[in-house]
């Protein structure tokens, strides 16, 4: 509904404009009377002399002087390479105080203030003029349904500006090295930007300050400071335009409201695209791709996003979002957004859901009981975001290359289970986050950023541990694994059993309703690691030691799944057997050994293996025949009974 409305009022407006604009130009050259050449060498002598609807032929030559159009004519050069009118470096080169005039086929240069000043007047013509050397090109004071068009604006300041002027066509002109603004509307309203080729100018493509219902539509802006700005504007559309290399953004609104952003191509930009402190703006089918930081928003709420395509955007990323309140993160970002190909998951207020495997980016805002397993995120300004969330198990996430591996704020009592963190800028934000669980992550070569107000946990005691950071350098000399001292991160958090190598999580399967894991921490590379009750009661995997260290291992085995009688573990490297020391706790063994050798096939053996039932599952299945209720029926009532979560799309 608020698309339809925008779309319906700037629609109406552009036919308005479109048919006002064509009379004017109709009646003007029905009515119009040649005035020649007179003898005079000033072009104001021939306006002076002229009466309204007159059209002044101004032939080849270069004009020293100041020109005021003061009544309704056309002034028309032979052609901007032949016709020069040059100011000086003095004051307005044209001044135009009447309307229903047309200014075409100059150059105009050397002007102390404005090339082309329009002063509170309407339904004017600025055509085909090359602008140059002036503070403004094209200036427009509270002056209303004017063409400026196919105009060649450099060297000037700011080449075109509207001020407190309505319904405005700025249409097909060229603003190359230039100094300021190129195109600057304040306090200007319903006016069309459309099919400008804007480059090489320090400050800003395109601004619009304080403007309602205006369109910003094709338009080529390279090689600028800031692409397209809307400041404190309402209801306006910036629509199927290209905007490139430019830096720090690319499209930006800020304090602005109900914007249309749509069909836009960015690339190569430092921020390609964001909305800073507005609501209700919405970005539909934008192509952002190969920019520094793809999509931002930043303090901004009921903001509607869809079929956006972002992708390899680095070193910032290709989305994300920031804020502070609730509010600043309650927005309608749904799944036809996608990142590197893969859709964006932006939820708001969900509970008790399972994440897809499918995500390519996720945000948890107001939610609670959600589980995400086995996601790669990477490429985002935040791999994974949570806001005002609680409960959350983020398990095996995989988060690298993102500018902030994870970004908490506000929410408490979730865990990061198993989770990679690797070659982020940032490995963790947290604002506000307390009894927040981390264990069994792998920290590589990631610092961690603003976490020092925060309590939370990190590791789960001994002889579990805690989580492996690379560039911890503390000992073990008693051989566990595991790091004589904390890993201290500030006095409220600290790694109190660090482990002294890469954490590897597999999962081995579900039995009987329960999912098992095995752990390896190692300074080897693991790899082929295989699992199989039916082939036998042990375990079997590869590694590769790291040239110039002694391997080691410590190896976490469920007492459920994998067991030894009396501890009677047999462990081989290639069939040369190893002696491990072992460390058991209520649900788990702990089985540590080192080896020289470079790279070998460990293998350990148990006494005892998982199977798909247990003696008692064997009596109930008995049981079970004879009562005529089958064994499938109870395994698929434990098993709803397990788990509470749902996929949820």
């Amino acid at each position: 509904m608020q698309l339809r409305k925008i779309a319906m009022s700037l629609l109406v407006l552009s036919c308005f404009i479109a048919f006002t604009l064509n009379n004017v130009n109709a009646e003007s050259q029905i009515s119009a009377k040649s005035v020649s050449e007179t003898g005079s060498s000033l072009i104001q002598e021939l306006i002076n002399s002229a009466n309204p609807r007159d059209t002044i032929l101004i032939p080849n030559g270069t004009y020293y002087e100041h020109v005021v159009v003061n009544k309704s004519i056309n002034l028309i050069g032979a052609g901007w390479n032949k016709t020069v009118i040059d100011g000086s470096g003095i004051g307005d080169v044209i001044k135009v105080t009447a309307n229903n005039t047309m200014v075409s086929g100059f150059t105009i240069r050397n002007a102390g203030y404005s090339g082309i000043r329009v002063y509170n007047c309407s339904y004017g013509h600025f055509i085909s003029n090359t602008i140059r050397e002036g503070n403004y090109g094209i200036k427009i004071d509270n002056s209303h349904v004017n063409i400026i068009a196919q105009n060649n604006l450099t060297q000037n300041n700011v080449p075109i500006a509207l001020h407190q002027s309505d319904n405005n066509l700025i249409k097909g002109n060229l603003l190359y090295h230039n100094f300021g603004q190129a195109i600057s509307t304040y306090n200007s309203h319903g006016n069309i930007i459309e099919n400008n080729d804007i480059s090489d100018n320090p400050t800003h493509g395109i601004y619009l300050e304080n403007c309602e219902n205006s369109i910003i539509a094709s338009n080529k802006v390279t090689y600028v400071c800031f692409g397209i700005w809307i400041y404190l504007s309402q209801n306006c559309v910036v629509t199927a335009n290209k905007v490139a290399n430019t830096g720090p953004w690319g499209i930006i609104t800020t304090h602005s409201n109900n914007t249309l952003i749509s069909s836009n191509t960015l690339f190569n930009n430092e921020i390609a695209m964001q909305i800073s402190f507005g609501k209700g703006n919405l970005a539909i089918g934008n192509n952002i791709t190969e920019n520094k930081l793809g999509f931002y928003i930043d303090h901004s709420f009921s903001n509607i996003l869809k079929g956006n395509v972002i992708a390899e955007n680095w070193p910032h990323g290709s989305f994300g979002v920031v804020g502070s309140a609730l509010q600043d993160f309650i927005n309608d970002v749904d799944t036809t957004n996608t990142v590197d190909g893969k859709p964006i998951y932006y939820w708001v207020n969900r509970h008790d859901c399972e994440v897809p495997a499918s995500a390519g980016y996720l945000a948890l805002v107001n939610c609670s009981n959600i589980i995400a397993l086995d996601l790669n995120l990477s490429g985002n300004y935040q791999g994974v975001m949570l806001a005002f969330s609680k409960h959350v198990m983020l398990k095996n996430l995989n988060l690298s290359t993102n500018f902030t591996g994870l970004w908490i704020v506000d929410s408490d009592n979730n865990t990061v289970y198993g989770c990679t963190l690797k070659s982020n800028v940032n490995g963790i934000y947290m604002e506000n986050s307390n009894h927040n669980t981390f264990v069994y992550n792998n920290f590589i070569g990631e610092r961690l950023l603003d976490i020092s107000e925060n309590a939370n946990f990190w590791d789960a005691g001994y002889p579990s541990g805690g989580n492996y950071w690379s560039d911890y350098l503390g000992s073990d000399t008693d051989g566990d694994g595991i790091g004589d001292v904390p890993k201290t991160i500030n006095t409220l958090n600290r790694d109190n059993y660090p482990f002294k190598g890469a954490i590897y999580t597999f999962n081995v399967g579900e039995w009987n309703g329960t999912t098992y894991h095995v752990q390896i921490i190692s300074n080897s590379t693991i790899s082929g690691f295989s699992f199989d009750p039916d082939e036998g009661a042990y375990i079997r995997f590869n590694v590769t030691e790291p040239f110039g260290l002694a391997g080691f291992c410590r190896v976490i085995v469920p007492k459920q799944l994998l067991w030894a009688l009396n501890d009677q573990w047999i462990i081989t490297i290639d069939d040369q057997q190893i002696q491990p020391a072992i460390t058991s706790s209520t649900d788990s063994t702990y089985l540590y050994f080192t080896y020289s050798q470079f790279s070998g096939t460990i293998l350990i053996e148990g006494t005892g293996v998982i199977s798909e039932f247990s003696l008692f599952q064997a009596l109930l299945f008995l049981l079970s025949t004879i009562m005529g209720v089958t064994l499938a029926r109870y395994t698929i009532r434990r098993k709803r009974l397990f788990s509470n979560y749902r996929f949820c799309q």
